[in-house]
């Protein structure tokens, strides 16, 4: 599920992919000034937007890393193989991103975190994103581990009282992510879902079971936080 973050200057896009479903996606670069991509797994970004965005001078945020890509198979990291970046093509617009290194981009302070993701036979260069903009904090962590998290250390580099944390709600130390960084505000990803698993609709009985347990997990961990679950296409506002 990918998200776009409206501040009072600046319109962000997180992971936005899916054309398949809705053909309007390559559109949203029209809005956008940043669109941010943490991993390069096909259901995190979409080609068509971002050819779209880079033409338009969006800041398409990316991690460093080699890759090799295979015809019919997927990205996926090999020190023998290109620059990610150049997958996407050679544009001044592209901006990719080492390990703990922080770039000010289009007046946001954006931050990328060493995180890990498909430590299996499909390992791809990761990100988690901290976003500092018009006052407001916004960590993106999607379906990605914080390198060094089961240890706590890795938490040390992230400001507590987030102000928002788009974070995976099936990831497996999403209560230590919680208890350290103090979140005020939490939106899951990854709970309806229509390529992860089994397919999700909003009727979903076992879904809203699933969110409603991980709201109380939350709770107990911090109970002044908000978990604001989103359906896709839904908004919220927040100050």
């Amino acid at each position: 599920m990918g998200v776009v973050a409206k501040t009072k200057n600046l319109t962000i896009g997180f992971d936005l992919a899916h054309k398949w479903i809705n053909f309007d996606i390559p559109k949203l670069a029209n809005q956008l000034d940043i669109l941010i991509i943490s991993h390069p797994h096909e259901d995190h970004y979409d080609s068509s937007l971002v050819k779209r965005a880079l033409n338009r001078g969006v800041a398409v945020v990316l991690p460093s890393g080699k890759v090799k890509e295979e015809w019919r198979k997927p990205i996926r990291s090999d020190s023998k193989g290109k620059e990610l970046k150049e997958i996407f093509g050679n544009s001044e617009h592209l901006i990719s991103m080492d390990e703990d290194e922080t770039k000010v981009i289009k007046q946001a302070k954006i931050t990328a975190l060493a995180a890990e993701h498909g430590k299996g036979e499909l390992p791809v260069p990761t990100r988690w994103f901290l976003v500092e903009i018009d006052g407001f904090t916004i960590l993106h962590t999607d379906d990605a581990e914080l390198t060094g998290s089961n240890t706590g250390d890795a938490f040390k580099k992230v400001p507590q009282d987030i102000d928002i944390f788009l974070m995976d709600i099936r990831a497996p130390n999403r209560l230590r992510e919680i208890s350290f960084l103090k979140p005020k505000t939490v939106i899951p990803l990854h709970h309806w879902e229509i390529f992860h698993g089994k397919p999700s609709t909003i009727d979903d009985g076992e879904n809203f079971r699933k969110i409603l347990s991980f709201k109380d997990e939350v709770h107990q961990q911090i109970p002044t936080s908000k978990v604001i679950p989103l359906i896709w296409g839904e908004s919220v506002s927040l100050e």
